[in-house]
C-alpha cells in the first residue's frame, strides 16, 4: 500500500481559515466539511466571522476553499496522483484571477494534515471590481462546470482554466485562473492532464446571511482524444509583437500540448475559451490564451454549454524551400460528466 493511501482515508474531514480584503473590504472566513478523496467528493460549509455579511459575491471565494484542496479529485488506476502524494508532508497553492471586467485577485493556501483532517489555511485579495459589476452587485449564482488543464513545469503542477460565472437572469461573466501546486516533499509528477470539476453553492438559511454550503465534484484523466481519426485543418494566422529573442520568432517551438476548449453559448453564438501551451525545444512551455467567436450565416440550434477536447500535430514536409506544412487534428466534444 502507497503511503498516500496510508494516511490519506476514504473518508476525511476539512477545517478552514481564509483572511482577505476585497475592493479595501477586510473579512474573515472560517469553515468545516468531509469529503472522500477517491471519489472526488467533498462537502463544506463556511461562515464569515469578520467582516459580514458580505458585500460582494461569495462565490469569487470559493474556488479558493474548493479549488484548492485537490486531493479530493477522483484520479484513474494507474495516473500518478500529484495531489495525495504531498501528505502527510503538506502542499501549498498561489492562484491569479483575471476577471472580464477589470477586477483582478490572488490566492494562496496551505494544507495540512492532522490525523484524519485536512488544515487549509488561506489568504485572498481582490481590487479593482467595479461598484455596478456582477461581484459587487452580488448577481451571481455560482460557477459553470469547467475543464482545468494540469501542466507539469519546473517539478510543479500548473493549473490553467477559463472559468465563467452564472449570472441572474442568464448571461456569463468569464475569469481566467493561472494556478501553481507546489508539494513540500518530492512526488512522482504525472502526465499532463486535466480536472474537470464543478461547485455547487448553496446559502443557508441563517439570520443575518453569513453561513454558505459548497460541495464540489473533480476527477482527473489524460485527453482519451491520442486515439482516433484525423483530418487536415487549413488556417490563416497573423501575429505582431512577437519578441525577436522569443521561441516564436526563434522557432524554439514543437507543437501544442492537447488541450480543452470551453464551449459557451453566448447571445446565440458560440465562444471557445482555452488556455493552449506551446512545447519547446529542450523542454518547457510557452502559455497563450485563446478566444473565439463562432458565428454560423444560418440559424441553428444552440448545444448546451460543452468542452471540446483536441490534439493538433504538425509535421513539416520535406520539400526544398521548407515552405509546406501537414497540420492533423483530433477532437471530440462532451458535456462535463462532473
Amino acid at each position: 500500500m502507497s503511503l498516500s493511501k496510508q494516511v490519506i482515508l476514504k473518508d476525511m474531514n476539512m477545517k478552514f481559515e481564509m483572511k482577505g480584503s476585497v475592493n479595501g473590504h477586510y473579512f474573515e472566513i472560517e469553515g468545516e466539511g468531509k469529503g472522500k478523496p477517491y471519489e472526488g467528493i467533498q462537502k463544506s460549509t463556511f461562515r464569515v466571522t469578520k467582516g459580514g455579511p458580505l458585500p460582494f459575491s461569495f462565490d469569487i471565494l470559493s474556488s479558493a476553499f474548493k479549488y484548492g484542496n485537490r486531493c479530493f479529485t477522483y484520479y484513474p488506476e494507474g495516473m500518478h496522483d500529484y495531489f495525495k502524494q504531498a501528505f502527510p508532508a503538506g502542499m501549498s497553492y498561489e492562484r491569479s484571477f483575471t476577471f472580464e471586467d477589470g477586477g483582478v485577485a490572488t490566492a494562496s493556501g496551505h494544507i495540512g494534515l492532522e490525523g484524519n483532517l485536512f488544515t487549509h489555511k488561506s489568504m485572498f485579495h481582490g481590487v479593482n471590481f467595479p461598484a455596478d459589476g456582477p461581484i459587487m452587485g452580488k448577481r451571481t449564482i455560482g460557477w459553470d462546470p469547467s475543464f482545468e488543464k494540469m501542466t507539469v513545469s519546473n517539478n510543479i503542477l500548473r493549473g490553467d482554466v477559463t472559468m465563467f460565472l452564472l449570472l441572474k437572469g442568464g448571461g456569463y461573466h468569464r475569469c481566467q485562473f493561472h494556478t501553481s501546486y507546489k508539494t513540500k516533499a518530492p512526488v512522482t509528477l504525472p502526465p499532463n492532464h486535466v480536472v474537470e470539476h464543478r461547485i455547487v453553492r448553496t446559502d443557508l438559511d441563517d439570520k443575518d446571511g453569513k453561513k454558505v454550503l459548497l460541495e464540489e465534484y473533480a476527477k482527473a484523466h489524460v485527453n482519451p482524444v491520442l486515439e482516433g481519426n484525423s483530418f487536415t485543418h487549413k488556417s490563416m494566422f497573423h501575429g505582431v509583437n512577437f519578441p525577436a529573442d522569443g521561441p516564436i520568432m526563434g522557432k524554439r517551438t514543437i507543437g501544442w500540448d492537447p488541450s480543452f476548449e470551453k464551449m459557451t453559448v453566448s447571445n446565440n453564438i458560440l465562444r471557445g475559451d482555452v488556455t493552449m501551451f506551446l512545447l519547446l525545444k529542450g523542454g518547457g512551455y510557452h502559455s497563450c490564451q485563446f478566444h473565439t467567436s463562432y458565428k454560423t450565416k444560418a440559424p441553428v440550434t444552440l448545444p448546451p454549454n460543452h468542452v471540446v477536447e483536441h490534439r493538433i500535430v504538425r509535421t513539416d514536409l520535406g520539400d526544398k524551400d521548407g515552405k509546406k506544412v501537414l497540420l492533423e487534428e483530433y477532437a471530440k466534444a462532451h458535456v462535463n460528466p462532473v
